[in-house]
């Protein structure tokens, strides 16, 4: 069976997961799952992050203190989601086939001695790439699933901008959150929103006037990616993304 670090083994470290993950309050069971829809994996096993916070703060009296804190009047935490895959085993012989995307989230808003300890960020879900590969619209499929379930659209469902019930040392006290990004490499951005990357001309979602060929001053205030001022950048809005994409569907 074996002996972990501080004598705790496998079978207890098992038992314990079992434990923790059936655990339910408000917001539903700690761990649940949720409709994906794959040809090889119709639901998916997740960490329901509103049940998982309740049971957090239920169970850690330092846990609760720190969302506590975070939680200001008038200002609402910022939620960061991290999707990046490994391939577990050995780091010399890596199987593509057994590559998995690991899904965690953080807010932005906790001390940097938690943001900095990754057994700190709260894990979501892990998918097997394979299976990600299946689905139309691959990451960026899943990252649309992942917002809908911290922010679904349905107004009788719980979600992070109107606001869960937590507690601490009793006293209950609400808390709020904005998406405000994801966090990943290149590769993962590529994947999460679906676009082209540096490899293409027009390399960035929502900048307008970004080309990759152009270089130095142009008169149409068309700029280049040597351009590091903020205020030539003309942005793009949501309405604009939309229109885009309908041109490319027709």
């Amino acid at each position: 069976m074996g002996e972990l670090e501080y004598g705790v083994t496998r079978r207890e470290l098992r038992e314990a997961t079992e434990f923790h993950a059936k655990q339910k309050n408000a917001y539903g069971r700690v761990v649940e799952k949720i409709r994906l829809g794959a040809p090889k994996l119709e639901y998916l096993d997740i960490a329901n992050p509103f049940a998982f916070l309740v049971h957090l703060c239920s169970i850690s009296t330092h846990f609760a203190d720190m969302m506590h804190k975070c939680c200001l009047p008038g200002r609402p935490l910022r939620l960061v989601i991290y999707a990046d895959e490994m391939n577990p085993g050995n780091p010399f012989r890596p199987e593509k086939s057994r590559t998995l995307q690991c899904i965690y989230w953080a807010f932005v808003d906790w001390p940097g001695h938690v943001l900095s300890r990754t057994f700190a960020w709260m894990a979501l879900c892990t998918i097997r790439s394979s299976i990600v590969d299946t689905i139309p619209g691959g990451m960026s499929y899943i990252c649309r699933m992942i917002l809908r379930l911290f922010y679904p659209a349905d107004t009788y469902a719980p979600s992070m901008a109107r606001g869960i019930m937590l507690e601490c040392r009793g006293e209950p006290f609400i808390m709020t959150a904005v998406f405000a990004g994801f966090l990943a490499d290149l590769k993962g951005h590529k994947e999460n929103l679906e676009w082209k990357g540096t490899a293409g001309n027009v390399c960035c979602v929502t900048c307008a006037n970004l080309d990759k060929r152009i270089r130095g001053d142009t008169v149409n205030a068309t700029i280049g990616l040597d351009c590091s001022d903020p205020q030539q950048f003309i942005r793009r809005s949501n309405e604009d993304v939309y229109a885009a994409v309908d041109q490319l569907v027709e």
